[in-house]
């Protein structure tokens, strides 16, 4: 098919008109010679007639029809909230058997993944359904570059990442088919901890477990956490799904365990309450955990009274005391039973100090050594045992203390400034002075110092100077002091900063979470209990005022934050008499919420507008496989239409220009001009 851009009316007007004028020129030349006649009129004609297609200006329309087979693409959604689909194995399989029937069928396919982006699936193993978000905007973006005759969308609908954005696709064939998660709810619950038997140093509990499980789940992880361990697992229990409770037995070692305790499932994939995975448990130490302290005293004193009463504060503590050796049978007694031994006034004989040797009372023991109102033969024995820890008692005396040391125990700095002096009635050397807890700067003599895991206190009357603090300073910070030091040894834990623990480190945004202090080892009176969340560049975020303290005397706080990211926990105890302790500083990581995981299921509407909106239709995933049987492979025609020039009407300009000055040569050697 030839078409013109001018109309064939005037082109024909044209042509009469070079047709007469061709005529014209034939009248002209006549007389000439028959063979000069004919080429001048030949080439006067191929000039006229090139003129008159420059004119028209002539394409060719070529037409062709192409039957081709069709081409498909797939997009599937390989996002977060499609991974709790429990057959995803079944569902690769299902994909990979598309592919295959596309290809024998002559169906040319491509299959890609959305998500986080768009990519191409090269294999099967990058179906992850681990892409942090669902934006199926990123299809019709991809659509508008590719040349497919059809698109398959697979997905749940779960869009999360902005409205979407129907582009304007003219011809598009989007069929959508829908991914219906197999998300059901379910939980795991601690409902119950009790004590089966207890053993010399381990307990034997067992666990109640509620399930509402869809699934089975092998070795799920139960962990023990307190003041002392965190996170410590004690053991794995596994989920049938056909049972609704389980029962567990787990042996706890004693060193392992606080006044309050939290026993601590893992969490399962779909899990629906958080709150439930957590039970506090808790225990009487004083019946759990008795301790055993050794009291020799060489001498009956007021510093004898004292240490039994300090004793006395702590109903965990069995004691022994031993004041004339006849009643000390070796025996009878086995060192080794004790926690503690206390050393009142003791060596001050050859027997003493012929005990203390055998029974090697310096070597891997908690030691209490008190010194009280002696005479001059007394020290060389002191000095006998004293001088291994590197102390020597001189036999100078010594006055009032009223300069103590507060450097290198900043920590006890508010006790330390308010002691009355105290009166000593001999210098003590020490290798270490400075290193004292209590000591006289100006005399170089130590009255309380505490070495590996051992107590010495040089005072020969304790209770003198512990009244002479309180009427001073209204509070006994002496005893306070000594209360601490001495919790030190016999309860093997840092007294100097309570300890806190979470019941979860690391919930998400407004998901409460609480925090624990043990309060059974703070003895002394306190004012004020302080719970700070910090920022990790230290500055405070905020307080924690939503607290109580239970019967247990476990002092339990809860909160939560509305913003992701690392923060750090640390309480205060203010006590009556001024001094201040820190517990331990504990991390959160406080998670975003996953917008996945927490939008599942299947948003059908969404996907039934899709295909709406790009002439396709809407169908579940089970109905794929027959669509695709249903495609012919040979069914899109085509019609190829294209515009051909027929001439370049450069070389026709120069083939007219040519053929005109070879005329006008023949002219002038006729004398025709």
């Amino acid at each position: 098919m030839i078409k013109t851009v001018v109309s064939i009316y005037i082109l024909f007007f044209f042509f009469a008109l070079f047709l007469f004028m061709l005529y014209k020129y034939w009248i002209n030349i006549k007389d000439e010679k028959r063979n000069i006649r004919y080429i001048l009129v030949t080439i006067r004609s191929t000039v006229l007639l090139m003129l008159l297609i420059i004119f028209s200006n002539p394409l060719f329309l070529l037409n062709q029809t192409i039957i081709d087979n069709k081409k498909i693409a797939v997009f599937l959604d390989n996002s977060k909230s499609v991974s709790f689909l429990k057959n995803s194995n079944d569902f690769k399989d299902k994909i990979s058997l598309l592919e295959n029937e596309l290809n024998m069928n002559n169906v040319e396919s491509n299959i890609y993944l959305f998500g986080d982006s768009i990519r191409n699936l090269t294999d099967y193993s990058k179906i992850d359904f681990n892409d942090s978000s669902t934006d199926i905007n990123q299809v019709f973006e991809a659509v508008k570059f590719l040349n497919y005759n059809e698109y398959i969308l697979i997905s749940d609908g779960m869009q999360n990442q902005g409205l979407l954005d129907f582009l304007l696709l003219p011809n598009v064939v989007i069929n959508v088919f829908g991914l219906n998660s197999n998300y059901k709810n379910e939980d795991l619950s601690i409902n119950d901890v009790s004590i089966v038997y207890t053993s010399k140093d381990s307990i034997h509990i067992k666990t109640k477990i509620l399930s509402e499980s869809t699934y089975n789940y092998n070795s799920i992880l139960v962990r023990l956490s307190n003041d002392k361990v965190n996170n410590k697992d004690l053991g794995y229990v596994d989920i049938a799904s056909d049972k609704k409770v389980f029962f567990n037995d787990f042996i706890i070692s004693k060193s392992d365990l606080s006044s309050n305790n939290i026993i601590h499932i893992e969490n399962i994939d779909n899990e629906s309450n958080l709150d439930n995975n957590y039970y506090n448990f808790t225990l009487d130490l004083n019946s759990l955990n008795r301790k055993k302290a050794l009291l020799f005293s060489g001498r009956l004193s007021q510093n004898t009274k004292y240490i039994k009463s300090l004793i006395k504060e702590y109903p965990n503590i069995d004691l022994y005391h031993f004041y004339n050796l006849y009643e000390f049978n070796p025996n009878e007694v086995q060192i080794d039973q004790f926690d503690i031994i206390i050393l009142d006034s003791f060596p001050i004989s050859p027997e003493h100090l012929k005990i203390v040797k055998e029974y090697k009372f310096f070597k891997n023991k908690n030691i209490v050594f008190l010194k009280g109102p002696s005479v001059n033969d007394d020290y060389n024995y002191y000095n006998e045992y004293l001088f291994q820890w590197g102390y020597v008692f001189n036999p100078e005396k010594n006055g009032d203390i009223v300069s103590y040391n507060t450097e290198n125990y900043n920590l006890y700095g508010s006790i330390i400034n308010k002691i009355a002096p105290i009166n000593t009635d001999r210098k003590l050397t020490n290798i270490n002075l400075e290193k004292s807890i209590l000591y006289d700067k100006n005399n170089s003599s130590t009255l309380i110092d505490y070495k590996d895991n051992n107590l010495f206190l040089f005072i020969p009357n304790l209770s003198k100077a512990s009244n002479e603090t309180l009427s001073i300073y209204n509070t006994d910070n002496l005893k306070f002091l000594i209360n601490l030091l001495f919790k030190k040894i016999i309860f093997d834990f840092d007294t100097d900063r309570p300890v806190i623990y979470s019941n979860n480190k690391s919930p998400y945004i407004n998901n409460n979470f609480n925090l624990y202090m043990d309060l059974n080892k703070i003895n002394s009176q306190y004012e004020k209990i302080k719970f700070f969340i910090y920022n990790k560049d230290g500055s405070i975020y905020s307080e924690i005022n939503n607290c109580s303290l239970n019967q247990d005397k476990v002092y339990k706080c809860t909160s939560s934050l509305n913003v992701a990211g690392k923060y750090f926990v640390q309480a205060q105890i203010d006590f009556i008499n001024g001094y201040k302790l820190s517990s331990n500083q504990i991390e959160l990581i406080i998670n975003d919420l996953d917008v996945e995981t927490n939008n599942l299921g299947l948003n059908q509407k969404i996907l039934e507008d899709i295909s709406l909106n790009y002439n396709g239709f809407y169908s579940s995933l089970e109905e794929l496989n027959n669509y695709v049987n249903s495609i012919k492979p040979e069914s899109y025609v085509s019609l190829d239409l294209s515009e051909i020039l027929i001439f370049n009407f450069q070389y026709f300009w120069f083939l007219i220009i040519l053929l005109l000055m070879l005329e006008w040569a023949i002219r002038k050697n006729k004398g025709l001009l």
